[in-house]
């Protein structure tokens, strides 16, 4: 694995870099699911994506603009909407990026 920039520095030109959000909260578990989720935590949503959140905006000064983000895991759709806007707005993202939940 190759370092990335050195610290102040930005990515030269445009890269393709997407950026995985995983949400690991459902209502049930499916039986094909391979991804850590849970049905009994929701109670932990709101420290999770503040942690999301935190880490994202530590990352985002050493990294391309984003071209495209997933948002997956579990159910996004579970977590409070305005919540899930607030980890999205810490990514830096490219003009015409893609951004799918």
């Amino acid at each position: 694995m190759e370092a990335g920039p050195a610290e102040g520095h930005r990515y030269p030109g445009p890269v393709a870099f997407g950026v995985y959000v995983h949400v690991p909260f459902c209502r049930h578990r499916c039986d094909y699911c391979a991804f850590a989720t849970w049905t009994d935590r929701t109670d932990l949503a709101e420290r999770y994506l503040a942690a999301c959140r935190r880490q994202i905006t530590e990352a985002a000064a050493h990294l391309p603009p984003v071209t495209s983000v997933f948002v997956g895991g579990g159910t996004p759709s579970l977590v409070a909407p305005d919540a899930l806007l607030e980890v999205l707005a810490a990514v830096p993202l490219a003009p015409g990026a893609e951004v799918t939940i």
